[in-house]
């Protein structure tokens, strides 16, 4: 499946509530996730532009490998940036399972973080997931199929003045590091 989405910083959370409720969103869940990110010794995956993810939510263990697009379909900048990855998840029985493959496949756990994330539906071709990392202020990140739409739903959601990022995980924690001082 191809994933576009974009994250929108420094949103506080109550205006956010607010505003998903006005804009009827469906609460779909909350779940605390522990995601682990894999890579071969050396790190050739993320040179390559990929990852494996193993996450776990609550019972639930999925792998999940992941793809920078390039070219006109990929991260796109300018009126609608966005960030776009080819994603591919298979749920395992278990977490030993899950790593039994990560072995298999010469991996190695390089990162990993906890959070929990409240999740809405906005309509039927857009999602609003809102993580918290401890320490951290909430981040909102909205996905849809269409870059357009995410934008529209940006919109609608009057987040348009807030910092929307294409920012990974990674990126995100080195922008918030202040906030650990």
């Amino acid at each position: 499946m191809i994933e576009k989405e974009v994250k929108i910083l420094d949103v506080p959370y109550a205006l956010l509530c607010q505003r998903l409720e006005m804009a009827d969103a469906e609460k779909l869940w909350s779940k605390q996730i522990h995601d682990r990110y894999c890579d071969t010794p050396d790190g050739q995956l993320a040179a390559k532009g990929m990852s494996v993810r193993v996450r776990q939510e609550g019972d639930v263990t999925v792998i999940t490998t992941k793809s920078k697009i390039v070219g006109k379909k990929g991260q796109k900048k300018g009126k609608y940036p966005t960030k776009v990855r080819k994603e591919e998840d298979t749920t395992v029985p278990s977490l030993k399972a899950a790593w039994a493959a990560i072995a298999v496949m010469g991996l190695e756990v390089v990162r990993e973080k906890h959070k929990i994330r409240i999740s809405y539906r906005l309509d039927a071709n857009s999602v609003c997931d809102v993580d918290f990392y401890d320490g951290l202020p909430p981040i909102v990140e909205i996905e849809s199929t269409k870059r357009k739409v995410i934008y529209q739903r940006i919109n609608r959601l009057g987040l348009a003045d807030y910092r929307v990022t294409t920012w990974g995980s990674r990126k995100l924690f080195r922008y918030y590091a202040w906030w650990f001082l």
